[in-house]
């Protein structure tokens, strides 16, 4: 622990800025009295810190900016629950046989920018919502490559493109036996997806937003997906119905500066025909719902906040065409057969922060019988099967630090959280387990986004 603390202190000393390059240390230390939403059937604590370097370079139309953090969770071994928000991680481990395991994040942004659009490339999240969550392209999934094309064509209309190389856990047969000689690597095979989208905005009030993803496997690079204008749901036709297509609706409606509701609705292999069908249909939807509202009184803001995901999305026939990245979905966080309530309510005082949320999700089973059954339009109940449920109250307190006018603290988080979750694991016949926990954490941060290494750890503001 005596390195976290030196790291920690060199950070208030070594940034480096020349012209028009910055290098600066970052570092983050999170201890949890009761193992908050990492560990579900163990009440005991954990921590987790981070230590590495920010850099950027910005000339003219040209810029990078950049992140690398080394990891350490403490008091756990197991690999974290999934059934949290927060970011997966994309490696971990251990080969100490302690308590503990690392991982490790990068990512990476290179942009130019010219009048109206922007090229960038490198590796980074994307949260793609007008909310908080965002069931078509969330951070849940760790970072991955990506090629950005974003086109300003007037004032009322933007479009944006996105290509990303995705992890698949489909074990690649042909080539697994090169990588099984003096040790073992698994080798999976290729998962990539494509995206754009068009953004209406008829008036600062009102904001319409059209999307299609497609995701392709087993090729590097299809061509046709890499044209920007080409309709994936004509061009995946032309390949041979093989890959995965969602179209994605989003709308947004401002009643003021601090006043907005929004819906969004993404539908997954859509068959337009038998979109009426009872029997044949293809309806595998997910839903958003919110508002927000900021100032209700003296800077006090609302968020709330509904998601709802069918049990066949992001699933596909072909698994090797889930839509998902190192086993976490792309989309909606909690995956398909899942849904959360979320609130939150956030109070300025004297500069001070303090934060309210409430988050209740459920989220049901998903076996390969209810793969098979959605294929041959077999009628399967929702939540019929074992679903895990969980619900989580947080009080969070952010002190304001610069008070003291010492210039290192601009870039010093620290905050107070206290958290009560009850979590449930249910059948259709008993319960199979219970649990509650009031977790009291502190972190301390050190110029990143946000205290938790995952949601936040982002360097877009999508």
């Amino acid at each position: 622990m005596k390195i976290l603390v030196y790291i920690f202190l060199l950070s208030f000393a070594s940034s480096f800025q020349f012209n028009n390059i910055s290098i600066t240390p970052t570092f983050y230390s999170d201890y949890e009295s009761e193992g908050f939403i990492w560990r579900h059937k163990l009440n005991q604590p954990i921590a987790k810190a981070g230590w590495g370097v920010n850099y950027s370079y910005e000339k003219d139309n040209f810029s990078v900016k950049g992140r690398f953090l080394n990891n350490r969770f403490f008091g756990i071994t197991d690999y974290p629950s999934d059934f949290s928000f927060q970011q997966g991680l994309s490696w971990w481990g251990s080969d100490r046989g302690e308590n503990d395991f690392d991982f490790d994040f990068s990512d990476l942004i290179i942009c130019y920018k010219l009048k109206n659009s922007t090229l960038s490339a490198g590796k980074s999240s994307f949260n793609i919502s007008e909310g908080k969550r965002s069931i078509i392209i969330s951070n849940k999934s760790p970072s991955f490559p990506f090629i950005l094309f974003g086109w300003d064509l007037n004032k009322y209309l933007s479009f944006k493109y996105i290509h990303g190389s995705l992890k698949s856990t489909v074990i690649d047969e042909n080539l697994q036996s090169y990588y099984n000689q003096v040790g073992y690597r698994r080798l999976t095979t290729i998962r990539n997806f494509a995206y754009h989208s068009l953004e209406i905005k008829p008036n600062d009030r009102f904001k319409l937003f059209f999307a299609e993803l497609v995701l392709y496997a087993n090729r590097t690079i299809e061509p046709i997906y890499l044209i920007p204008l080409v309709p994936f749901w004509s061009a995946q036709h032309y390949l041979g119905d093989i890959d995965n297509m969602q179209i994605y609706v989003s709308s947004s409606y401002k009643f003021n500066e601090n006043s907005k509701i929004y819906a969004a609705v993404l539908v997954d292999e859509w068959s337009p025909g038998d979109t009426f069908d009872k029997l044949n249909n293809r309806n595998w939807f997910s839903y958003q719902l919110g508002f927000n509202i900021k100032n209700l009184i003296e800077n006090l803001s609302i968020y709330f906040e509904y998601n709802f995901s069918d049990h066949r999305v992001y699933r596909h026939r072909f698994s090797v065409n889930d839509i998902y990245s190192h086993g976490f979905p792309l989309g909606f966080w909690a995956g398909p057969h899942a849904e959360e309530y979320l609130l939150i309510a956030q109070k300025e005082i004297s500069k001070h922060n303090l934060i309210f949320s409430y988050s209740v999700c459920k989220r049901g089973e998903i076996t390969d019988e209810m793969l098979t059954y959605q294929y041959n339009n077999i009628y399967y109940e929702r939540y019929s099967g074992i679903n895990e449920r969980y619900s989580k109250t947080t009080i969070t307190f952010e002190p304001y630090l610069q008070f003291l006018k010492m210039s290192f603290l601009d870039n010093l988080d620290l905050g107070f959280h206290y958290s009560h979750i009850i979590y449930n694991e249910l059948n259709s016949i008993e319960e199979i387990f219970n649990n509650k926990k009031n977790s009291f954490s502190i972190t301390i941060s050190y110029d990143l986004d946000k205290y938790y290494f995952g949601n936040h750890n982002t360097l877009n503001k999508h």
